[in-house]
């Protein structure tokens, strides 16, 4: 593995000016310093967090809560996150918390201890607790920056997407096609995240939650979750037909419980999933769906954080930045 030393050599540069051109420093010549760079590319330099660590430089980290690596939303969005931070020359570390809190108090204190130099923040087991992070982290003079539906704090650096809006979109949708009535299909996570958002969204197209239920698995999530569930809706009198689910894998579920019962779809029921996951245009009846903007949250939150790391944002600063998903109408619609 190439050193700084190797790249000033081949540079024909001190190790002092090319650890300033590698590092973005101002003083010197343009030239020089894309000279340095093109050089370190050839070599394949990386540069040494803890070497970075222990001269007291930044350490060239940004941390990530990943809430669920299993879940086709946030895998996306670390996707896209991923490559542009590398490309303005940081790492990575990304923390799987399972929507548990203990693992997520456990990931603040790792990034703390690497001395990352910034934090996104998606979702989170309890966003009660949102203020506490953020106060940990602004302790230790770490940048950050939600990533987040359910933000809304002026106080708080956030992009979030208005899922909300989007719901709404759907159910206007339903109403439109001729049904009077939704129900919304949910599960243990979701209760203290989209099923909140779904009751506003139903406020604002003037129905009542009494005639538009929420059902909610219990203990199961995904597919199984929303197979198990649509079986209990299917069996429920007087259920709505037109069906929004939390996010993808439920809807995909609950289609093959409305076949298995001998039901069509879209003439006797009608979905819209969320997430717009990849194979959603590709299942046996493609999944109309609501689809996040991830590549566009990715690069704002990016250059959010990298600003406020960087220097470019002005102090005091708070930046609110809110995005709509778009309405993909397919078969099951």
């Amino acid at each position: 593995m190439a050193s700084l030393k190797d790249v000033a050599q081949k540079a024909g540069v001190s190790i002092s000016t090319a650890s300033r051109a590698l590092g973005n420093r101002p003083g010197l010549a343009a030239e020089t310093s894309a000279h340095v760079r093109k050089i370190a590319a050839e070599l394949n330099y990386k540069p040494n967090p803890s070497a970075r660590l222990l001269a007291g430089k930044s350490s060239k980290i940004i941390g990530i809560i990943a809430p669920e690596l299993t879940s086709p939303y946030f895998s996306a969005l670390i996707h896209e996150i991923e490559p542009l931070v590398q490309k303005k020359g940081y790492f990575l570390l990304i923390m799987n918390t399972e929507f548990d809190r203990q693992k997520e108090l456990d990931a603040l204190q790792t990034f703390c201890s690497f001395n990352v130099d910034g934090v996104f923040l998606p979702t989170l087991a309890n966003m009660d607790v949102l203020e506490t992070y953020i106060q940990t982290l602004s302790a230790n003079k770490i940048a950050y920056v939600g990533l987040e539906a359910m933000l809304h704090n002026d106080n708080y650096n956030y992009i979030k997407i208005d899922d909300t809006f989007g719901m709404s979109t759907a159910i206007s949708h339903f109403l439109e096609a001729g049904h009077k009535r939704v129900c919304f299909l949910s599960d243990y996570l979701c209760d203290t995240l989209r099923a909140n958002l779904y009751k506003e969204a139903l406020v604002r197209n003037n129905l009542t939650l009494d005639e538009n239920p929420i059902f909610s698995h219990p203990s199961k999530r995904h597919e199984i979750g929303g197979y198990e569930l649509m079986q209990t809706v299917l069996k429920t009198p007087n259920h709505p037909h037109a069906i929004l689910a939390a996010y993808d894998d439920i809807a995909i579920g609950a289609i093959r419980a409305i076949e298995e019962a001998g039901f069509s779809i879209p003439d006797d029921y009608q979905l819209i999933g969320n997430d717009n996951i990849r194979s959603a245009p590709f299942l046996h009846k493609t999944l109309s769906t609501l689809s996040p903007p991830i590549q566009k949250m990715a690069e704002l939150g990016v250059k959010v954080l990298l600003d406020q790391i960087e220097g470019r944002t002005p102090a005091g600063m708070v930046q609110h930045i809110i995005l709509h998903p778009e309405l993909i109408i397919r078969e099951t619609g």
